[in-house]
């Protein structure tokens, strides 16, 4: 279905997803007005860029390069376990910890509170220049896709700086200036992103709608592609989703069209399961032979 040997590079936040399902047992002693839980099981997932690495990898490419920042923590070493087949190109910081979010839920699924271990300042000069450097060392990729999650690595300079290294770069943004971007073939911003943001004349703009679909701004049109809607899920992670799909569906020559409709697939599929997945090519050939994806 897609074109495995595509030399893909991911640049973004990456960060430690934790699942903790726990039992809600009563109110606090020492604050009623807070709940009392027993943790039971906790699952620790890739997020963020790693999880459009780990969605790439599972729809079969084979050459992805992922450029990230991790602190000297456990957390690091953790998620650089999880991801450690891949070109891991990862620089551990000493300022910052590892970004880590850690959800407690309930056992009908709820999300009880969610935990953000964080620093989301700017990389410095340094990181700044090994990345480029890395990544002109690496030469020409058939797509490199932008992950955003404004956590500090994905700066304006940077993002000028790797124009040079792939005709096919696509964007995943958070920041509110979405000309920091510069040129690129597509952006895939939310509704709340693209509504808070300035506005940014990408080629191809894709904004994602969860259950509602996307909508794609081509030149003057507009086409509104609808999307299998689910009763229940989780929607963590389906942003990575979707653009891991649309990527592997555009360097496999897929028109922009099909390539949405690939890329939403790939996200209903991400929404079945609990925090952040990497959906296979089997989940997702399933997905598309239940709903018609390519008629809109």
């Amino acid at each position: 279905m897609f074109k495995q040997d595509s030399k893909i590079a991911v640049i973004g936040d990456i960060m430690l997803d934790k699942h903790v399902h726990c039992e809600i047992i009563g109110l606090s002693p020492e604050d009623d007005g807070a709940l009392k839980i027993r943790t039971m099981t906790e699952i620790k997932k890739p997020g963020g860029a790693a999880n459009v690495v780990n969605n790439l990898k599972t729809l079969g490419c084979q050459n992805i390069y992922l450029y990230g920042i991790i602190g000297n923590d456990t957390e690091g070493q953790e998620l650089t376990n999880l991801i450690n087949d891949v070109k891991l190109n990862l620089y551990t910081c000493s300022d910052r910890p590892t970004t880590t979010k850690t959800r407690y839920i309930s056992p009908k699924g709820r999300h009880i509170v969610r935990i953000d271990k964080e620093i989301t300042k700017p990389i410095d000069q340094e990181i700044k220049t090994k990345i480029i450097k890395e990544l002109e060392q690496n030469s020409v990729y058939d797509a490199i896709i932008i992950s955003d999650y404004a956590k500090g690595i994905v700066t304006e300079e940077l993002c000028k700086e790797i124009h040079c290294c792939s005709q096919l770069i696509i964007v995943d943004p958070k920041d509110k200036n979405l000309m920091k971007y510069g040129p690129v073939y597509a952006m895939t911003p939310n509704e709340q992103e693209w509504g808070n943001g300035t506005k940014h004349e990408a080629y191809n703009l894709i904004v994602t709608k969860g259950k509602k679909g996307c909508t794609i701004d081509i030149g003057k049109a507009t086409i509104e592609w609808p999307v299998r809607e689910r009763e229940v899920g989780d929607p963590t992670g389906c942003g990575d989703s979707f653009i891991a799909g649309l990527t592997m569906a555009l360097v496999t020559k897929y028109d922009i069209n099909k390539a949405c409709n690939i890329g939403m697939a790939v996200a209903a599929c991400a929404v079945d399961h609990d925090g952040a997945h990497a959906v296979p090519l089997h989940e997702l050939e399933k997905e598309l032979k239940t709903f018609p994806y390519f008629l809109g």
